[in-house]
């Protein structure tokens, strides 16, 4: 951290003396760089572009053709192709419908929950839309309970994602009927005697888990372990292992199956505390035509769920968008392959790039499969920054270097702004969007790397760090 400081630092020093020339210039910068980047193993793969909005000359570039696996950085992607295919006003709505009538405080008929692909509805959400069936004084449902989930396929893990990932919260299986962003939290507080197992927490309380807790509480240094299963068609969730009993309270969130059981499963335990009864069964299928609305939940407008897309780098949000421009676009069910036909098409017409050697093939870039080149994002950054009708709300849902998201932590907030999005995976890391310079030039840059064995930690701080900061501190004059 120290010594690319200083490197940065001791490179940027000549350049705030008098004004150079255009050609000083373009040395300085390409030196500069050349230094940040020279230390790193040879073996390592980097791609970077870095291309001058004023001007709309390229500044540097190196492999910038070459093509990556970008990880997360595919987001920028998706979140354009959503803002252009369904516009920044666009809201998911979740519905509470029968095909039947009300008669006094009875509901005769099926009550049906149907999702569109909402990636923000909660429990607090259903619970709201009880209320509003509890307000037409409707007490008792004769009929049954139907779950329509059929805006998107049933394909829940995108291609190429990696199996022995999909304990992580991070690969939430999606559907179209999500809730709770399709986890559960636990929290886990250790035992006040040494052996016995620790105490355990869920939230929401649900009979669609089954928490079966193996741990016990230790005296020594040690992990848990919890791992997500179906079994016989219901989530359990095992936790093993020890605790130390000196550990503060632990909270985990586990991806659940089956997401639109859940979130009937809730809808179940709704009903009865709002004192409305049943006597049906839970069934999956489509909602009639005929069927009429009860309650309806609208999800905020696309340009704020954006914000917890981009700054969080949700892969859940930007999945389910994904499927939703497919949906829309082929009016069909939602599934990878619209939804990649969908982001092709939005990339090649609209920002004009040349995809014929691009492969994007889900929206979270959670696929090693992807692959992308430096000059290919660049080229989108540009189009998003001089022509696209909605860039203040792609801008604006960007992470902000030393402020916000995933780049709170990165940067720093003395240098001009940098509004960017991050890509990590296991030998892959990727930084790429918008920075100024200190003559408030704004530069559009794209930088991925891959193929290393070290930390990803390493490649954040000494070449993308680095070379932003590098960028922040340059100036003309």
């Amino acid at each position: 951290m120290r010594r690319f400081l200083i490197l940065c630092l001791v490179l940027i020093a000549p350049l705030s003396a008098a004004q150079i020339t255009s050609k000083e210039f373009y040395t300085k910068l390409e030196r500069g760089i050349d230094q940040i980047i020279s230390p790193v193993d040879k073996n390592v793969h980097i791609g970077i572009e870095i291309l001058s909005l004023k001007s709309g000359l390229r500044l540097y570039e190196k492999n910038a053709h070459k093509l990556f696996v970008p990880a997360s950085s595919v987001k920028l992607f998706t979140a354009g192709a959503a803002l252009s295919l369904l516009g920044p006003d666009f809201t998911f709505e979740t519905n509470l419908l029968t095909d039947g009538s009300i008669d006094g405080s009875t509901l005769k008929g099926n009550l049906y929950l149907q999702g569109s692909g909402d990636p923000s509805f909660s429990l607090k959400d259903l619970e709201q839309m009880v209320l509003e069936l509890r307000l037409r004084q409707v007490e008792k449902i004769e009929g049954d309970l139907i779950v329509d989930n059929f805006a998107f396929d049933d394909v829940r893990w995108g291609p190429g994602w990696m199996w022995d990932d999909t304990q992580s919260s991070c690969y939430a299986p999606m559907n179209a009927l999500t809730i709770n962003e399709n986890c559960l939290r636990i929290w886990i507080k250790p035992a006040e005697k040494v052996a016995q197992p620790p105490k355990v927490f869920a939230f929401p309380r649900t009979r669609f888990v089954r928490i079966e807790n193996h741990a016990l509480t230790d005296k020594k240094k040690s992990t848990l372990t919890l791992e997500s299963n179906l079994k016989e068609g219901r989530n359990t969730v095992e936790i093993i292992g020890e605790i130390p009993q000196k550990s503060a309270l632990q909270s985990h969130l586990i991806p659940l199956q089956g997401s639109h059981f859940y979130a009937v499963t809730l809808l179940q335990s709704i009903l009865k505390k709002s004192g409305i009864t049943w006597t049906g069964k839970i069934q999956v299928r489509e909602v009639p035509d005929s069927a009429t609305s009860l309650a309806t939940n609208r999800s905020s407008s696309l340009a704020m769920l954006l914000h917890k897309a981009m700054e969080e780098s949700s892969n859940l949000y930007t999945d389910l968008f994904f499927k939703k421009i497919g949906q829309v676009a082929s009016s069909s069910q939602g599934t990878w392959k619209n939804g990649k036909e969908a982001l092709h098409r939005h990339l090649e017409v609209d920002a004009g790039l040349d995809t014929s050697d691009m492969v994007i093939l889900d929206g979270s870039g959670l696929t090693r499969y992807n692959l992308a080149s430096p000059h290919q994002f660049v080229t989108y950054l540009r189009w998003i920054y001089e022509k696209f009708p909605y860039s203040a709300e792609y801008l604006s849902a960007l992470p902000i270097g030393a402020r916000t998201g995933t780049l709170k932590n990165r940067y720093s907030k003395d240098l001009p702004l940098l509004r960017a999005k991050t890509g990590r995976m296991t030998g892959i890391t990727s930084l790429c969007g918008f920075i100024r310079t200190q003559d408030q030039e704004p530069l559009a840059f794209a930088i991925l790397i891959s193929g290393f064995t070290e930390k990803t930690s390493k490649y954040k701080t000494e070449v993308e760090d680095a070379i932003c900061t590098f960028l922040g501190n340059l100036s003309r004059e």
